[in-house]
């Protein structure tokens, strides 16, 4: 019985970490992957308010860069009890006048995990907070 269960769970974590989302896996994904949301605001009011947003979510920033399509925030969300963590890609979509797009790309670092925050829940948050950061 031994000798079947090693490769049996071998085969298992295997397939667990082929199934890893990873700042590589967002960040080269399409650029319409995810949720979008438009604000009716100019494009410079919208990035500052995704940034205190983010900052507000207390996620990690791992990386900004300003790119002809916009503003592309890389972040993450560290493991805890509940997650292995999550990672992000942000895109605030340059516009010459409002409306504004954000676009969000989330994914758990394991599409095996039941826990942790999915697309639909960060993106509401996200979206909620830039929206709190727009009326002040």
């Amino acid at each position: 019985m031994t000798k079947t269960f090693g490769p049996m769970l071998a085969a298992l974590l295997l397939a667990a970490l082929a199934a890893c989302a990873t700042a590589e896996t967002v960040r080269d994904a399409p650029v319409d992957a995810g949720v979008t949301e438009q604000f009716a605001a100019p494009y410079d009011r919208v990035s500052a308010a995704t940034l205190a947003a983010l900052r507000d979510l207390r996620i990690n920033i791992t990386g900004t860069e300003e790119r002809p399509e916009g503003l592309n925030v890389q972040v993450t969300k560290s493991m805890n009890l509940f997650s292995w963590g999550e990672v992000g890609r942000v895109i605030v979509r340059r516009s010459s006048a409002p409306p504004t797009a954000v676009a969000v790309n989330w994914e758990k670092r394991s599409q095996l995990q039941i826990t942790g925050t999915g697309q639909t829940e960060f993106s509401r948050e996200l979206f909620e907070g830039i929206r709190v950061q727009l009326a002040k």
